[in-house]
Parts: structure tokens; C-alpha cells; sequence
């Protein structure tokens, strides 16, 4: 059969924007692969302003049978251009190909067609990679190679343990195009589109992960693992998991992933809490007009009184910049309100706020969304009493325009103000909004307006001070956050813990939850903990303060040998052991174990204090992990397969003669 009659076997998808610098290398890629099969290159390209354009039009001439070019005369969505690609993929399979990547094996494209053949119980296949660091050249393997250890073969994967480990990449993918013809709302996911698309594919079917490393992926530098890179995971991943709950919060999987992320957001709440030096301010009688309530976090984080009435309180683009406008005469107008049914943003705001709550309308004209209240009485009590505080003298204004699609013109109406003291966020996948020319637009990394949890992105990349100070810059895109910004916190020398209801959260077996059930039992009055392990599995007890207190230290001081103690209240199989690490932050912000193998307790059929001795440690290497000490890991009978029930009352570590002082 001769090529121009036979089915396209495959389509390889590419997606561009201003790519020109390694698009060459990628396509040059996809045709050095050795195969029979009849293919095409749809290339879509989302308005380049470089020489992407002219690098498409090239390759088309050099291969017209073989290469699809879409141009599009205005940029849209990534997601959705790639949609619209996928309809007009004519191939058996398609393949994915990010630009900034390349294929390494030129076997790649025959070894996945031959396995995905050969297997139609799989909708996609995909392979192991490696990432080549820019910044070094160095050439490393993938994300979590140890789940590859003992799986020569590749494995299958489905939605069960998706979110566990990122074992996939886009340029690793060949999927059954049929597969791709009904993608729901994929469309209308903000974060990380690829990630939403392995997932809803995996709905439809299983994966399998094929043991050869087939691609590069590009990395600007290694992450470095600091706080600000912390604080952008931890918030890039929990928005990517709530858009994915939002739809399909009935799936298990999806319900465990989301639930172990609810409760990691206790601890960046809490690592994030820290009190700022109100002493840095030169006029502490400040009034921020914020149309969300990133206003009553600044108050919160200097831990002063609230001095505005834009406090649980949102308002949307439009009006906003109503508001700000005319600031000094809307302020003064009456509030009536209305049903949610009759407001102007009804088709939005229940998406973004998701309860019921006093909406008011100020001067019959400004939408006042009161969303962290109950009653029209409650909100204009508390309206009134930021109102009467407000210094016009010295107030500053924050627009958040990430939240809201297609509002470039808000944007530049806002700039275009004529007020002193005026900011607008927007976040990382909004950057297509920046103009650069703009003195009042800043790029908030992953920015999140929706939680406190997040408050410190903005403190990240916003010099939130000299703001206040009356400081006034552009935005720049590397901001380093002066460290004096925050009161010094006091130490906590020891820590002490009786197990209930409210704080059983503490004790955690997010990473081994098919090894170890937690919950409370109230006749006991302890903490229950059925275990069926097999080796190192474990389970967790944080040792933060909840609520953390912004004047206290989030970790626990032991850097002194006499406070290295601890005292753990329990009991169990007499045949069983329990051994305890410490967990330690190290000054790059990750987490460390301090493996100590040696020191283990046998556990008894009655209660009884355990004690676990450290003061003998004598390693001057560890002084630094031993005074930022977060957590503690238990492990039962570790290294050994273990069965049964540890009941756990108290938990204490300290100095001993604290540990006496407590119990009287």
C-alpha cells in the first residue's frame, strides 16, 4: 500500500508560543524517528512574536506532506488551543510534544505504537525521562526513580496513587486519539492544563509506564528548595487538586488526595504565620481598601486593629475600580441589600465564594460581596466601624485581577487612576496580562486570593513595606524579601501534646495511609493506631501550636543536649518496638530525618512513659536540624513486618526537668 493511501497511524501535537530558541531541535526530533508508519505534525501556534512563526513555515516546506501548521490570529488559552488541535488529529494515536522538550530514543514512536497494539487494555502509554538543568547542563534522571526500582519491566497506573508520584511528562505521552474526542470542561481548568488531562484521561482507562527513558525535559535551574519555591509548590499543587475536587469531589481518589492537602494546610498556615515588625512602618495609621481580604491579612500579619471597612468583604473588577474612582463619595453612601438572584455578577461570584451571604449594594450601585458574615445587621455593624476608622490621609488601594478572565481593559483602567498608593496582583498564569510599561501591575507567583494560607506569596514577590512607606518601584520580577521584615519569635524549648478530639489531626499517616489507621477513642481517652506494615512505613505527629501563635516560633528549640528527651505515654504488643525520629528543617527550608536506629523502646500491655533519651548526641552537624525541629515520625517495629494496636495518651519532648514540672 503506498503511503499516500494509507491511515495516518499517529499525530504528533505541538503547541507554541515564542519558542524559537529550542523549537528546532524538537521537530528536528520528530522526523530522525525510525518508523514506517504514515504520521503528521500538527504545529499550533498561539500568536509568537519571535521567529516561531518563520521556524513552523520552514519546516512545512521541507516536509509539505507531513507538517499541519495552525496559526492563530489572536492568543487564546493554551488548553484551548490544544482542544481544538486534538479534533483535527486524523491519526490511530497522537503524540504530545512541549516545545522546550526533545525526544532522545528514536526508536520511541515505533516502541509505544507496538506496546499500545499490542495491549488495547491501555488508553496511553508513556515512558521514564530524563531533566537536563539548564543552568548546569546536568542531566538528571526522572522525578522518582525508586519507583522504578523494582519494576524493570514498567508498570500500569491509574487513578488510585496518580497524585503520589509525577512519573509522567508531557513529552512522554502517546495516547489513543479516540480518547481525546470528549475531554470534559478541560477547557476551563486555570493551573496546569497536562495535569488535568492525565487525570481525566485515567477516567477513562489505566496507563502504562514503559521502562525506557525516551525524552528530555527542560529545567531552568534545580529548584533550591527554599521557602518562596516551597510556598509556590505547596500553593500550585493545592489549587490544581481543589479545581479537580471542585468537579469530581464523589471520586475516592480525588477525595484522599484532597483531604491529605486540607490537612497540609494546616501546616502552611501555620509556617506561614509569622508577626511583621510594625516598627518598619513610618505611618502606623494606614487605611488598605483591598476588593478581597488580603487587606485584613496585612492587618492581621503587623497584629494591629483594622482600620477599614474592607474587611471580609469582596468586590469584583468593575466595581472596584467604580469605587476607587470616586472613593470619597461613594464612601459616605448608604448600603441596601439585595437577593443573590438580582446581583450583576450572579453567573460568578457563587463560583468564586461558594456560600450564602449579605450581599449590599452601596449608593444602589457597587456590589459589596460581606462574604465572612451572616446577617445584613452583622455586616453593616462591622461596615460602619471600619468606615469611622478611616484615615484618608493615608490610604492605599490593592486590586487583585486575577480571578476574573478577559479583564485587560480593568487593568488599564485601574493603572490609568490618578491615586498615589495603588497596586494590582496578578498571578503566574495570568502573566500574559502584564504591561510592561505599568507601574501598578505585580506578578504574584502562584498567587492564590482566595485563603490566607497563601497571604505570604504576595509578601514574596511584593515589597509590602516600602508600599506602606510610600515607596513607589515597577514591578520586578525578582524581589528579594528584606529578612527584618518580621518580629524575632519567641523559642519553644519543649513540646507537650494530650491526645483528644480536636487535636487527633496532629497525628498524621498521610504517607503510609494503607499501613496505619488513626483515629480517636473517647472512652480510652487516646489515640488509636491500628498498624499492618511491612518495613520503614510510619506515621507522623506534628509538633506545631494549632492555632499557631504569630509570636511563638512554629518549631521546638532542642539544640540544648539537656532538652532531648522524650516521653511518650502508651501501650501495646509487649513483642513490639517503637522507634522515634526527629524532622528538622534545614536552613534551605527542607525537611530532614534525623535517623537515630539506635535507641528504640519496648512497648507494655499497660500505660506506661517511655522515655527516649537523645542528650547524648554530641554531633555539632545536627545543632541547627535540632533547633528547628516540626515533627516526629513513629515507627513500629521498624524494618519488620508488624501487625496490631498502639494506644498513644501523651506525648512530651523536653528537658526532664520540664517533663516533671508538667505533670506537678
Amino acid at each position: 500500500m503506498s503511503d499516500q493511501i494509507k491511515p495516518v497511524k499517529f499525530s504528533v501535537v505541538v503547541s507554541t508560543h515564542n519558542h524559537e530558541l529550542h523549537l528546532i531541535k524538537a521537530l528536528r526530533n520528530i522526523f530522525a524517528q525510525e518508523h514506517d508508519f504514515k504520521f503528521e505534525v500538527i504545529i499550533t501556534d498561539n500568536c509568537s512574536t519571535d521567529k516561531t512563526k518563520e521556524i513552523i513555515d520552514l519546516f512545512q516546506l521541507r516536509y509539505p506532506d507531513y507538517v499541519v501548521p495552525l496559526f492563530h490570529d489572536k492568543k487564546n488559552k493554551f488548553s484551548e488551543n490544544t482542544l481544538e488541535t486534538f479534533k483535527k488529529c486524523k491519526g490511530q494515536y497522537t503524540f504530545l510534544l512541549d516545545p522546550d522538550d526533545y525526544w532522545t530514543d528514536n526508536k520511541k514512536i515505533k516502541k509505544q505504537i507496538s506496546f499500545l497494539d499490542e495491549h488495547p487494555e491501555y488508553i496511553f502509554s508513556c515512558h521514564r525521562f530524563n531533566r537536563l538543568i539548564e543552568d548546569t547542563n546536568e542531566l538528571l534522571e526522572d522525578f522518582h526513580p525508586v519507583v522504578f526500582k523494582d519494576k524493570p519491566d514498567g508498570f500500569e497506573f491509574g487513578q488510585e496513587r496518580y497524585f503520589d508520584y509525577w512519573i509522567t511528562q508531557l513529552s512522554t505521552m502517546a495516547i489513543r486519539t479516540e480518547c481525546l474526542n470528549d475531554i470534559p470542561k478541560l477547557e476551563t481548568f486555570k493551573y496546569y492544563w497536562d495535569t488535568q488531562l492525565f487525570w481525566l484521561l485515567l477516567l477513562k482507562g489505566k496507563g502504562f509506564v514503559q521502562p525506557f527513558f525516551g525524552s528530555v525535559y527542560r529545567v531552568k535551574s534545580e529548584t533550591s528548595g527554599n521557602k518562596f519555591d516551597l510556598l509556590k509548590q505547596n500553593s500550585l499543587t493545592y489549587l490544581i487538586i481543589k479545581e479537580l475536587h471542585q468537579l469530581y469531589s464523589c471520586n475516592k481518589h480525588i477525595k484522599r488526595i484532597y483531604e491529605l492537602y486540607q490537612k497540609n494546610l494546616s501546616w502552611s498556615k501555620s509556617a506561614n504565620k509569622r508577626q511583621l515588625n510594625i516598627n518598619k512602618i513610618n505611618n502606623k495609621n494606614f487605611t488598605i481598601v483591598s476588593d478581597d481580604n488580603w487587606g485584613k491579612e496585612v492587618y492581621d500579619a503587623f497584629n494591629i486593629p483594622y482600620k477599614s471597612p474592607f474587611i471580609g468583604v469582596h468586590l469584583f473588577n468593575s466595581d472596584f475600580i467604580k469605587l476607587v474612582n470616586d472613593f470619597e463619595n461613594y464612601i459616605d453612601k448608604p448600603i441596601t441589600f439585595i437577593n443573590h438572584s438580582d446581583s450583576k455578577h450572579q453567573k460568578s461570584f457563587r463560583h468564586c465564594f461558594g456560600k450564602d451571604y449579605p450581599l449590599g449594594l452601596l449608593n444602589n450601585d457597587i456590589e459589596l460581596h460581606f462574604i465572612d458574615y451572616n446577617s445584613p445587621d452583622e455586616a453593616l455593624r462591622h461596615w460602619n466601624d471600619g468606615r469611622s476608622k478611616i484615615n484618608l490621609e493615608n490610604i492605599f488601594f490593592k486590586m487583585d485581577a486575577s480571578r476574573e478572565e478577559n479583564n485587560i481593559d480593568s487593568i488599564e483602567a485601574f493603572d490609568y487612576i490618578n491615586r498615589p498608593n495603588k497596586v494590582c496582583f496578578i498571578n503566574y498564569y495570568d502573566k500574559e496580562k502584564y504591561l510592561s510599561n505599568n507601574s501598578t501591575l505585580h506578578l504574584i507567583d502562584y498567587w492564590n486570593p482566595d485563603s490566607e494560607i497563601f497571604f505570604p506569596q504576595s509578601l514574596c514577590s511584593f515589597d509590602l513595606i516600602g508600599w506602606l512607606n510610600g515607596k513607589v518601584e515597577k514591578y520586578n520580577e525578582i524581589y528579594q524579601q528584606a529578612k527584618d521584615i518580621f518580629i524575632t519569635p519567641d523559642k519553644r524549648k519543649y513540646f507537650f501534646i494530650q491526645f483528644n478530639q480536636d487535636n487527633i489531626h496532629t497525628l498524621d499517616s498521610k504517607f503510609h495511609p494503607e499501613t496505619h489507621e488513626i483515629f480517636y477513642n473517647e472512652d480510652t481517652e487516646s489515640a488509636i493506631v491500628n498498624y499492618n506494615k511491612h518495613d520503614l512505613e510510619y506515621f507522623c505527629l506534628s509538633a506545631q501550636e494549632c492555632p499557631h501563635p504569630k509570636t511563638s516560633d512554629l518549631f521546638i528549640d532542642l539544640s540544648e543536649k539537656e532538652n532531648r528527651h522524650i516521653m511518650v505515654l502508651a501501650k501495646g504488643n509487649p513483642l513490639h518496638q517503637l522507634r522515634i525520629d526527629f524532622i528538622g528543617k534545614e536552613e534551605d527550608e527542607k525537611d530532614t530525618i534525623l535517623h537515630i536506629d539506635a535507641i528504640a523502646q519496648t512497648l507494655q500491655e499497660d500505660y506506661q512513659w517511655l522515655h527516649f533519651d537523645f542528650s547524648f548526641i554530641d554531633d555539632v552537624s545536627t545543632a541547627y536540624l535540632f533547633s528547628r525541629i516540626r515533627s516526629f515520625y513513629f515507627y513500629l517495629n521498624p524494618k519488620n513486618a508488624a501487625q496490631g494496636t498502639l494506644e498513644l495518651m501523651a506525648f512530651y519532648s523536653g528537658s526532664m526537668e520540664t517533663f516533671k514540672e508538667l505533670l506537678g
